[in-house]
């Protein structure tokens, strides 16, 4: 399974996530693996960030500190799974997304983090087909899936709050819409 989280929260991203992206006014000022994001930021903005405290982690009635997240099964062929190649998204003239480029790795928990209006969502949902960018373009194994609808993308979405099954686990909760899309058990994992 391929992962892509959208969160403010530092310290469950650098706990999670196999690589941290952090966005700002639409595009990508920092990508690392969390020990390289947190012990040598290249970029000014991410260097204003201190060490995330996890006593915040550890208090279980906290629930998931995540936005959103987008999953897909990681049996794909190429090495890169997900490629977005320069996607813009603006509206009314007003920039959301700024060329971003970037590749998913197939079975990688990939983070994005920002402040709000930093346009981590536009980009998740223009993964995941809700909205079409501007310009650019969406691949998935090699082929590109720009224009198809979102129920044809084969991935599963799941929102904060309200979206979330209190009862079931991060797991299941993550799990649930590619059950319901018929996907085996073993290429859920």
């Amino acid at each position: 399974m391929t992962m892509i989280c959208v969160t403010h929260e530092m310290g469950f991203a650098r706990t999670v996530a196999d690589t941290m992206v952090f966005m700002d006014h639409g595009q990508i000022v920092e990508l690392a693996s969390p020990e390289a994001f947190f012990s040598n930021p290249q970029n000014e903005r991410t260097k204003l960030f201190p060490e995330p405290s996890f006593s915040a982690l550890r208090r279980s009635n906290q629930g998931i500190p995540a936005i959103a997240f987008l999953c897909f099964p990681a049996t794909m062929g190429h090495s890169h799974l997900l490629s977005a190649q320069e996607i813009s998204k603006a509206y009314a003239g007003v920039p959301a997304l700024d060329c971003i480029s970037i590749d998913i790795h197939s079975g990688e928990f990939f983070t994005l983090l920002g402040p709000s209006g930093s346009g981590k969502t536009t980009f998740l949902m223009c993964l995941a087909g809700f909205i079409e960018p501007t310009n650019g373009r969406i691949l998935v194994d090699g082929v590109d899936i720009t224009s198809k609808a979102a129920e044809d993308r084969r991935f599963g979405m799941v929102f904060q709050g309200y979206a979330l099954f209190p009862h079931m686990t991060v797991r299941q909760n993550v799990d649930f819409p590619l059950k319901v899309l018929g996907m085996k058990a073993v290429d859920r994992k």
